[in-house]
């Protein structure tokens, strides 16, 4: 825990901001690699998945705003801009069901989380470089989950380092190996997003 008010600087963001969502992306993905969606529902279960995301981020990454009160200064910020982010990209998921919607819906979801850390900052000349850093890491750690993902679930068995995997554990395994790679992406694009803005 920082105990200066000062921000960290852009490295210590980045390295933050990659450390502590890569924890919340494993989380994150928790519900639906252990299939809540067969209780709740596809919209229920990608809802649970963002209350999972808002409820940890601030332990994890309030380092982001040093400061007193930085856990619930952070919380704040963080419920807005990732329910808006959340709520984009389920929109377009939903309503579209075209090839490649959830990336469609990441870029527009990507978008308001930007402005609205912007706008809280205060940094709108901040804008540009920090939502396409944020737009670059985020879709790439997506796109290198999603291919991971598409990977591990068509095993029917998998030998890694002398663990033997069955069908079921590999499709477990590859829904938390994606949202290992979201988390990382995210992150580092969060901590690129926070480090720039401070600058």
């Amino acid at each position: 825990m920082s105990t200066t008010s000062n921000p960290p600087g852009l490295a210590q963001s980045i390295r933050i901001g990659t450390l502590g969502f890569t924890v919340l992306g494993l989380a994150g993905f928790l519900p639906w690699a252990l299939g809540a969606g067969n209780s709740l529902g596809e919209e229920g279960m990608y809802a649970l998945c963002a209350v999972v995301f808002i409820l940890l981020s601030s332990p994890l990454l309030h380092r982001l705003m040093p400061g007193p009160g930085s856990l619930w200064r952070f919380q704040l910020l963080f419920t807005g801009a990732f329910f808006a982010y959340a709520a984009a990209w389920m929109l377009v998921w939903f309503q579209l069901r075209i090839d490649k919607s959830d990336y469609l819906g990441l870029a527009i979801g990507t978008c308001l989380f930007a402005l609205i850390v912007v706008w809280r900052l205060g940094a709108w000349k901040k804008l540009l470089p920090g939502f396409l850093g944020l737009a670059i890491l985020h879709t790439a750690g997506y796109w290198i989950g999603e291919h991971f993902y598409i990977e591990l679930r068509s095993k029917s068995e998998l030998d890694l380092a002398g663990l033997h995997l069955t069908a079921k554990q590999c499709a477990l395994a590859a829904k938390l190996v994606w949202g290992l790679f979201y988390g990382l992406g995210f992150g580092a694009g969060i901590g690129w997003l926070f480090g720039v803005a401070r600058r």
